[in-house]
């Protein structure tokens, strides 16, 4: 059985991926430059850019999950249980 291979979700995925370790890093640039106005500027816009990573990693998760047929309650059951449990 082969699964159906979304290439733009892949590209949203490495764009999220992209945003959340600029988004970890950006408080570097505020230490280590010594124009104070541009890098405050700097770190403010990544910093209301960057925010959107986790939200879109969530959003291509739930869009994988459920785009699916309909999907019965042993198959929640079955992956709130592949999730959960190495979770813990």
């Amino acid at each position: 059985m082969s699964k159906k291979r979304y290439y733009w979700l892949d590209l949203i995925k490495i764009l999220a991926c992209f945003f959340v370790v600029i988004n970890h890093t950006g408080g570097y640039l505020l230490m280590f430059t010594n124009d104070a106005n541009y890098s405050v500027v700097y770190y403010s816009l990544n910093f209301a850019l960057c925010k959107v990573g986790v939200p879109l990693f969530i959003m291509v998760t739930g869009y994988l999950l459920l785009s699916k047929r309909e999907i019965t309650y042993q198959e929640v059951l079955k992956r709130i249980f592949k999730i959960f449990v190495p979770f813990f």
